[in-house]
């Protein structure tokens, strides 16, 4: 595959990787508010924390979202596998960005842009980081 196609690969992911980010972003958005609204009916303090908790992690999300670049996010989908990305997801020890970003490569239209893209490029171990980036000198596709 020539530096050309490497490139146009590289852009389709960069591509996926937005709607991506931007249908999270108002999940999680959504979440919020469906759990403002319940903590607001309910009477319970426990409870009412347990929403708070709730809310201040979402809310930490986004903000992980808004802040990661797509450079980040296509390094780390193309070194983890679905199995991890499930892993990470599912055990609570992980920081509020691993798991935003785990979130975010865990949707459908990611993977199968990160499955192609290893398919096509079978060796994309050996890409270095400034073939991801966009910016100058590097030429947008």
């Amino acid at each position: 595959m020539d530096k050309q196609q490497k490139m146009k690969k590289i852009s389709e992911l960069r591509s996926s990787i937005r709607p991506a980010k931007r249908a999270l972003l108002a999940t999680t958005k959504k979440r919020i508010k469906h759990l403002l609204a319940k903590k607001e009916e309910s009477k319970d303090h426990i409870i009412q924390t347990k929403f708070e908790k709730e809310i201040k992690s979402a809310r930490g999300t986004i903000g992980c979202l808004k802040a990661l670049q797509t450079t980040e996010i296509i390094k780390f989908g193309l070194r983890t596998d679905i199995a991890e990305l499930q892993a990470i997801l599912q055990r609570g020890q992980a920081d509020v960005n691993t798991r935003a970003m785990a979130r975010l490569c865990s949707k459908k239209i990611v993977q199968n842009a990160f499955q192609e893209f290893k398919v096509h490029y079978p060796d994309w171990k050996k890409l270095s980081i400034s073939e991801f980036k966009v910016g100058k000198g590097v030429k947008k596709l």
